[in-house]
């Protein structure tokens, strides 16, 4: 009797590639928005673009928990595609809308997991875990490493003595990112594009 083991070997090293992959992707539902997760050697970096063009620089997001061990690798990833969600808003300045994006979830190592969402208008991401029981964050890091000739909306605090001592509601304008670094801001922001 002859085996032909071709097929199940391409399908042990195609298993084996993607359980150690170094970067996960997912795109909008149009493509024209990517974004990227990259391990880096146990540090994760979230990376944005906009066809060609960089939005956010691969940069570093992390959750730092009491319970889980370090550094934090990429596992596996599973993409969900053409997710449509309609949402009411009654406090918002229209009654509802509707929001469509593709998702992936990343699962890290020690049970921890990544959800990256990309639609046309922006991504959005979160950690969970899969852990039972208490846990406690530590820290979590978000830094977001902007090309160096981009333009943002941006508000600014209004009080420099005490930039957090306000109603976090100002005015955004459109900033250069180099004439920007050395002023408190707020979050959100946006890239003008």
């Amino acid at each position: 009797m002859k085996l032909n083991l071709a097929p199940a070997l391409l399908m042990a090293v195609c298993a084996v590639t993607s359980a150690y992959a170094r970067s996960v992707a997912v795109t909008s539902p149009t493509g024209l928005v990517t974004a990227e997760v990259t391990d880096d050697d146990g540090h994760l970096l979230l990376g944005v673009t906009r066809g060609i063009t960089p939005l956010l620089l691969p940069s570093p997001i992390e959750l730092d928990m009491e319970s889980v061990s370090k550094p934090l690798t990429i596992r596996s990833s599973h993409t969900r595609y053409n997710i449509e969600e309609h949402i009411e808003a009654p406090f918002y300045r229209q009654k509802d809308f509707t929001i469509r994006y593709n998702e992936v979830t990343i699962n890290l190592s020690d049970g921890l997991r990544l959800t990256v969402r990309a639609a046309d208008d922006g991504i959005a991401y979160r950690f969970t875990t899969t852990r039972k029981g208490k846990d406690r964050v530590l820290a979590e890091q978000a830094d977001m490493r902007l090309p160096e000739d981009a333009r943002i909306w941006l508000a600014h605090s209004t009080n420099p003595e005490k930039p957090l001592a306000m109603a976090f509601q100002n005015t955004y304008t459109v900033t250069p990112v180099s004439s920007s670094a050395q002023l408190q801001a707020l979050l959100p922001f946006s890239p003008d594009l």
